[in-house]
């Protein structure tokens, strides 16, 4: 390899490294009260760590977005529920949730993106809920 490719490697590696020390987010702990987006997070990620996947889809799922059809749930099932149990009690802190953004309002949309800080090492994972019927709901599970 010549030197010009070995310093332009460097040079992207170095605004790589900088660009992620950057936009490192800090994460701030969040106790889910009663009846808030983070109760229904924090609960539907408990069901889905302790394996309670008919639990998760009956309270948590949104009928509309992630559970519209049979198919769907028994795709869910099969597929997503059992990933995200894998990753699910990093993203459990105790009774707490590390939350290092949300885009948008819980208290006035009824759409919301919460970003959770599960591995230390990783970048958030986001989670998308929904207001269905005056309750929160999961609209996406990784």
């Amino acid at each position: 390899m010549n030197l010009a490719r070995r310093i332009r490697l460097v040079t992207a590696c170095a605004t790589l490294l900088v660009l992620g020390l950057s936009t490192t987010a800090t994460a701030k702990p969040v106790t889910p009260e009663a009846g808030t987006v983070y109760e229904t997070l924090y609960n539907g990620l408990k069901a889905v760590a302790d394996g309670k996947f008919d639990v998760f889809v009956d309270k948590f799922c949104s009928k509309d977005k992630l559970c519209p059809t049979d198919q769907a749930i028994k795709s869910l099932k099969k597929y997503n529920l059992p990933a995200a149990q894998r990753q699910a009690p990093k993203c459990l802190k105790g009774a707490n949730l590390e939350v290092t953004k949300v885009d948008g309002d819980p208290a006035s949309d009824d759409n919301v993106k919460i970003f959770i800080q599960c591995d230390e090492r990783g970048m958030p994972r986001p989670y998308q809920l929904v207001k269905e019927g005056g309750k929160w709901m999961f609209k996406n599970i990784y």
